[in-house]
């Protein structure tokens, strides 16, 4: 974290920046990602709840009111419409990017836009989980990165 001042004759701005890593205040902003590339990182299944973790991150996919089980699917997982997956970190959750590289369209949706096979959700850095209910749509992932305060 530091500051870069731009002068132009003279007028002159001061800017502050900062990058992953870097310390803000007493916190420091951390990344991890979870892989769904096979099950190794799924620590529980069943067909009403499959919870995946790895590098501090959990994500829980409840069957909630979703008309079909929770699908036993790595390489993307799957998870299935009006099913609810709540996202957690180690700490204050400020945005998820969810890997939907080379998936069909149709189950991309539900996660949000995609740009270059991601999709970026921004959080408020308030809490550290982020829960979709009811997701509109069957959606699948490669894998989710989270970018939180630590």
């Amino acid at each position: 974290k530091g500051n870069i001042t731009v002068t132009c004759g003279t007028l002159s701005q001061v800017i502050s920046v900062s990058q992953l890593g870097a310390s803000t205040g007493d916190q420091t902003v951390m990344e991890a990602t979870i892989s769904f590339a096979d099950k190794a990182n799924r620590t529980s299944y069943s067909t009403s709840q499959q919870i995946w973790e790895q590098n501090g991150i959990k994500v829980t996919n409840d069957k909630g009111a979703s008309t079909t089980d929770v699908g036993d699917y790595a390489a993307p997982a799957r998870f299935y419409k009006s099913s609810n997956v709540t996202i957690e970190a180690p700490g204050a959750i400020l945005s998820i990017t969810v890997d939907c590289s080379g998936l069909d369209a149709k189950y991309t949706t539900a996660w949000g836009t995609v740009e270059n096979g991601i999709v970026t959700i921004s959080c408020d850095g308030t809490s550290n989980t982020y829960t979709i209910n009811a997701l509109s749509a069957q959606a699948r992932a490669n894998a989710i990165t989270v970018t939180y305060l630590k």
